[in-house]
Parts: structure tokens; C-alpha cells; sequence
């Protein structure tokens, strides 16, 4: 092996040596790194020296390498590496058994020391006379290790390459496969549509059946309903007045009279007495009309009764009233007709009673109903302008009526539509109205109305009173709407405009429209009544025979046309905006509801309406059903 100056590289030409010393590739190549890193050149000699003598142990290293730098030699060669090792030797002669074999070395080459320090001399010289050569043997080595190194790395990257293409003809077999099963899903989603289109021809040739059937079947059930002869009368009656002072008293005394007779048709007040004619010590009945009603520290519960002759206090004795007159007591009002029963105490006009009672109605009502299987929709407070209207509910409303949505079964027998009030929401009937109104002209709210109820069919009768938000007079009774407001209403033959309240008999069915503003009087008037059941505050007309007990807003005139002198098959209210119905002793009460959604003052009074329902009432059988016309849900 020619001597070579290390420089840091993996060299071929000492692989003979690593296999024959026991020594790990890895740290043999350390010791090179190590002095490359402390810029000395190792020769090939002295590097297998180390190896073979193992001076590479953990330290001989290091002492090479101070003793290089301590001596200024950058070039350490296997003669160096003697030199030290005999210096070394001399200073540590007790050094371990371990170390014999190299301590042998050294003697021997004690003996050839002068010899050997001149063969180190001349190498040395020629080594400073040729130094080209020597670079030229390093080059040699290093031109042959960077030809072996650029073979192996062609070789390399032609199995790199080699290994791509394998890869890549993998990647175009696959996609091949992918292609042919995206051709045959191509194939499979085409043949798919044709079916589809095909499905979709049978099912639009379906669906042109179906509405030739469901026009035919509304054409029949048209001509069903058209079949039907409509069967209704309007009782009119007047409500003129001078708006005299003395209207105003014949107003009381009409309602006086007309209730005071109802009440003596009972047996035990048949004989009821003047309260002019009464003495001290009496036991009488008494008809009269609570003037006043307050709670005495005393005596509890007090009235104040008077009658057409003189005034009266009233006591009820409560050890004497039945639990049923003591539960009657507290839904006392003002303004309303009681009999009365007790005796007269001494020295005052004060009646101690044992019994009251209301007008109300009998028991033992037969109802009247229609001959046909004939059905009236009730139905009020449209609110139209408000921006609160519920048109789109309205509108589904339209379609049923005009049938084209469910229970057809009931719509095509629909004959009639009554309309209890507040079919627009007016304008200025409150504070700052305008900011809730969609449209702020009354005569647009009212053309509007119009084009809506103009959808219904000509041959459904629609009867129409007004209410509160309505172009008429606050005062009840009121008048119907005016043509001057609602022109387009008297141009539609099926539409007929009524007074508020109104006596209709539809198909032998005597119903009392009414809109029902009292309602609000008797719900603060009478503990346990609220907007959410208005039925129970309706059942107070019929017991009290008045559709407006407690005096409020009432035209003066010298007829009571509130008092309910006839007792009618149905009451029809609206107003408070909540659904409704309950028979009372054979009288059918309905409250309609609304097509308005929930106003700032309901929200403030805690009332939740109950919009978009509606009742519709078989007249043969009185049975009702409640419609519902929300949005984006089914009828009922």
C-alpha cells in the first residue's frame, strides 16, 4: 500500500486494512474526521499504525494530536507517531499489562532508532522536493474515487428512474381502469336519466290527468254548491235619534222594561212589586237596575236597585243565599236588570235578600237547524291596511273557499260567509295609528277589501257588519258601511252590508251577529273572564239578555236594540281577536278570531291572539269545525 495524505473522504484503498482490524467503520472514520477538524494530514502509514497497534483508545488520540500542535507539525506520520509513542514509553513505564505488546514494539524499534530517524529524514526531504507528486497521487486517488462515486450515482439514478417508470405504468394502468369504469358509469347514469325522463314524461302525463280530474271534480262540486238555493233573511230596525236629553231616559226605560218583563215570567217574581209601594217589615221581589255597587265594612257586598218609581239599597243576607247566588253575585254589573227577593229592614229603605236573579234563558231551548247539510263560515277582524293583515293567510283562506286546498268535503257545501266587523283597520281610530298602517287611506284599505273578498265565489252569500275600526260611528248600535267608503261592496250581488248588531236567520238558523266591543267592559268588570276564552264573557249576554250590559258608547234612542228580547240559535262575536265556541243552555257562542297578527297593545295586555283559525258550522247539525289557514301548514 503506497503512502496517501488523508483528507477526510471514505478511501477504497485502506478497505483491505479495515478488514483486517477489529475495529468499527464508523470509528475509524471518526479518527479521520478527527484530524481533518484539527487541520493535520494523517498519512496512510500512520493511520494503520493506529488501527493495527490500537492506539485509537480512548486519549492516544488526543496526545497525538497536542503533541502535533505543540511541535508545529502539520503532517503526522507513522515516524511521529513513534517518536511520541517511545517518548511516551519513557515518561509511563508502569503502565498497565494491558499495554506489553506496545511497549514491545517500542524496544524493538529502540534498536533501530538512528537508522529509522534517518529514513524519517530523507522521506521528509523528498516529500519537500516533490510535493507535485505527492498532490498528483492525491489527485490520481481522488479522480478515481469521484469516477467510482459518479458510477454509483448514474446507477442509482437509473434505478430511481427505472423505479419511476415502473410507478408511472402502474399510475397509467390505473387511470386506464379508472377511465373505463367512469365510461361505464357515463354509460349506466345515461341509461339512468333516459328512465328518468322517461318517469318524469309518465309522471307529468299523470299530473295532467290529475288536474283534469281535480278540475273536473272542482266543476262538480261547483256546481254543487251552485245547486244549493241560498235561504236567508236580514231583520232590519231603526236606529234614528234627535240626540235629546229625553233620548237618553227613554233609552233606559225601554231597556228597563223589556228586561224587567223577561224576569217576570218566572213564577216567583210574577208579582213583583214598585219599590214606591214597599213598607217596613215587607217580604218582596223586586225588579230593578243596579245604579250602583260597593263593598261595605259592615255588611259586605252592597247594591243600589232602582226602578222606574224610586231606588232601594240592597243586602244580600248571607245566611240565607244559596252557594249558586252567592257565586251569581260576584259577576254583577252596573247598568244591568236584576229580581231581587228579601224583606224590607225597619227605618230605612234597606232590602235584606235571601235571592237574586238575571234575566238569562231557560233551560230547555230546542235549537232550530237546516233541513240540508248546508255550512256558514264565521269569520271578522281582517284588519286589512294594517301591516299586521295576514294576507298570505287570507289568501290560503281564498283558495279552500275557491277548492283548491283540503276538506273539500265541507267547503264545497259552503253557502255561508258572515263577516262580524272590522274588516279594515281604519285610520286615526287610535294614537299614532299611521305607523302600524300599510295603507294610511281609508278608501284604498276599503278597494282593497273589496278585490280580496271579490275572489270568493258569486254564489257563497257574504253578510258584512262593521266594528270599531270600521268607517262608521263609534256609538253602538252602528250603521252599516256607507257607500261612500265602500263603494265596490255594493257593485257584488253576493255581498250584503248589515247593521252591528244584526238578526240573520240562514236556513231557518236565527244568528245574532255582533262584534263584540263590550267584551272589554266585561272582562275588567268580572273577575275570571279574559281575552283568551271570550266564549265565557259572551255567556254573560245571554245571562244578562243584553249585548252590552255596562252603558258605554251606546246611541241614545228610544229603543234598546242591544237587548236580546229573542233568544237566537247562534251568537256571532269578533273583536278580541281570540278563537272561540261553547253552547250555553242550546245557544251555539262563537267568537272568530282574526286574520291580524299580535298588536303592540295585545302585547302590553298579555293577550295572545289566535289568528288564521276559523269556525264553520254545519247548520243541519250544528257540529263546528275550526279551520286553520297558517302558513306553510296543512288545513286541519
Amino acid at each position: 500500500m503506497s503512502e496517501n495524505i488523508i483528507k477526510g473522504r471514505e478511501y477504497n484503498e485502506i478497505s483491505d486494512i479495515l478488514n483486517t482490524v477489529k475495529i468499527d467503520k464508523k470509528a475509524a472514520k471518526e479518527i479521520v474526521e478527527i484530524f481533518i477538524k484539527n487541520n493535520l494530514l494523517l498519512t496512510t502509514h500512520a493511520y494503520e499504525y493506529i488501527l493495527k497497534n490500537e492506539i485509537y483508545e480512548k486519549g492516544c488520540v488526543e496526545d497525538i494530536l497536542k503533541i502535533a500542535k505543540d511541535n508545529g507539525t502539520n503532517i503526522v506520520t507513522e515516524e511521529f507517531i513513534i517518536e511520541f509513542c517511545i517518548k511516551k514509553e519513557e515518561k509511563a513505564t508502569n503502565k498497565e499489562e494491558g499495554k506489553e505488546k506496545f511497549g514491545e514494539e517500542i524496544e524493538t524499534k529502540k534498536e533501530t532508532k538512528t537508522e529509522t530517524e534517518k529514513d524519517i529524514k530523507k522521506k521528509l526531504e523528498d516529500k519537500r522536493v516533490e510535493p507535485e507528486k505527492t498532490a498528483n497521487i492525491e489527485e490520481k486517488q481522488e479522480g478515481k474515487k469521484t469516477s467510482e462515486e459518479s458510477k454509483n450515482e448514474e446507477k442509482k439514478e437509473v434505478e430511481e428512474q427505472v423505479v419511476k417508470i415502473k410507478a408511472k405504468e402502474e399510475s397509467v394502468k390505473e387511470q386506464k381502469e379508472t377511465v373505463k369504469e367512469q365510461k361505464e358509469a357515463v354509460k349506466e347514469q345515461k341509461e339512468a336519466v333516459k328512465e328518468q325522463k322517461e318517469t318524469v314524461k309518465e309522471q307529468k302525463e299523470t299530473v295532467k290527468e290529475q288536474k283534469e280530474a281535480v278540475k273536473e271534480q272542482v266543476k262538480e262540486n261547483e256546481n254543487k254548491r251552485s245547486a244549493i238555493k241560498s235561504n236567508f233573511k236580514i231583520s232590519d230596525y231603526s236606529i234614528t235619534s234627535d240626540g235629546k236629553i229625553s233620548d237618553f231616559a227613554a233609552y233606559f226605560q225601554d231597556k228597563y222594561k223589556i228586561l224587567s218583563s223577561i224576569i217576570k215570567r218566572r213564577i216567583e217574581y210574577r208579582d213583583a212589586k214598585e219599590i214606591s209601594k214597599i213598607n217596613e217589615g215587607d217580604v218582596a221581589c223586586i225588579v230593578g237596575m243596579i245604579s250602583d255597587k260597593f263593598e261595605n265594612k259592615q255588611y259586605g257586598l252592597t247594591l243600589t236597585i232602582e226602578d222606574l218609581t224610586g231606588s232601594m239599597r240592597i243586602i244580600p243576607d248571607k245566611s240565607k243565599i244559596s252557594p249558586d247566588t252567592e257565586k251569581l253575585i260576584t259577576g254583577l254589573v252596573l247598568d244591568e236588570v236584576i229580581g231581587v227577593k228579601g224583606k224590607m229592614a225597619k227605618g230605612s229603605k234597606t232590602m235584606y235578600v235571601s235571592d237574586i236573579v238575571e234575566p238569562d234563558v231557560p233551560y230547555d231551548i230546542i235549537p232550530n237547524k237546516a233541513e240540508k247539510e248546508i255550512y256558514a263560515v264565521f269569520t271578522s277582524d281582517f284588519h286589512i291596511g294594517s301591516i299586521l293583515f295576514l294576507q298570505k293567510e287570507f289568501e290560503n283562506f281564498i283558495e279552500w273557499i275557491n277548492l283548491k286546498r283540503n276538506r273539500l268535503d265541507i267547503a264545497e257545501k259552503v253557502k255561508y260567509i258572515l263577516i262580524a266587523g272590522d274588516i279594515v283597520d281604519g285610520v286615526g281610530v287610535y294614537p299614532h295609528q299611521e305607523r302600524e298602517l300599510a295603507l294610511t287611506d281609508i278608501y284604498k284599505q276599503y278597494d282593497f277589501a273589496a278585490e280580496l273578498i271579490s275572489k270568493i265565489p258569486k254564489d257563497i252569500e257574504i253578510i258584512i257588519s262593521p266594528g270599531n275600526h270600521d268607517a262608521v260611528r263609534i256609538a253602538e248600535p252602528q250603521p252599516e258601511l256607507s257607500k261612500k267608503f265602500a263603494p265596490k261592496f255594493y257593485e257584488m250581488k253576493n255581498v250584503h252590508l248589515v247593521k252591528n248588531p244584526a238578526y240573520v236567520n240562514i236556513e231557518g238558523v236565527n244568528v245574532l251577529m255582533y262584534h263584540g266591543e263590550s267584551l272589554d267592559n266585561l272582562i275588567r268588570a268580572i273577575p275570571g273572564l279574559s281575552y283568551s276564552a271570550p266564549e265565557k264573557g259572551m255567556k254573560e249576554f245571554l245571562k244578562k239578555r243584553h249585548l252590552s250590559p255596562i252603558y258605554a258608547d251606546i246611541f241614545p234612542s228610544e229603543k234598546d236594540n242591544l237587548t236580546i228580547k229573542d233568544i237566537p240559535d247562534v251568537i256571532h262575536c269578533g273583536h278580541v281577536h281570540s278563537i272561540g265556541y261553547e253552547n250555553y243552555r242550546g245557544v251555539h257562542l262563537i267568537n272568530s278570531g282574526c286574520f291580524q297578527g299580535r298588536t303592540k297593545f295585545q302585547e302590553e295586555m298579555g293577550h295572545t291572539p289566535t289568528p288564521s283559525r276559523v269556525p264553520i258550522m254545519n247548520l243541519k247539525t250544528h257540529n263546528i269545525t275550526e279551520m286553520y289557514f297558517g302558513e306553510n301548514k296543512e288545513i286541519n
